[in-house]
């Protein structure tokens, strides 16, 4: 068995400067409901979900293969969409 990588501190400090009930966040719940099995997979993947502050949703519905896209797998000094998209995380944005 592995140990899980460390976080990047860019999004360590992403992850502390804005705070909401993710509870009540529509995504979060939406989630919830359509893709439970992203939880396990992202666990297995030491992967990271990227939760999009309520305020920035243009929608309430969501697609099940929207989440995809939210879901960071790490891959050498970057991040993998579950989409296939790489993301590099840069003073505290990600690119």
């Amino acid at each position: 068995m592995t140990a899980a990588p460390e976080l990047n501190p860019d999004l360590r400090l992403l992850m502390a400067v804005y705070d909401e009930n993710i509870l009540r966040n529509p995504f979060y719940l939406a989630l919830e409901k359509l893709r439970p099995d992203l939880f396990n997979r992202v666990a297995e993947l030491n992967g990271i979900i990227l939760v999009p502050c309520s305020g920035s949703l243009s929608t309430s519905t969501f697609s099940e293969s929207y989440f995809d896209s939210y879901v960071l797998q790490p891959v050498e000094d970057e991040y993998r969409t579950l989409s296939g998209k790489v993301i590099r995380i840069h003073d505290r944005k990600l690119l």
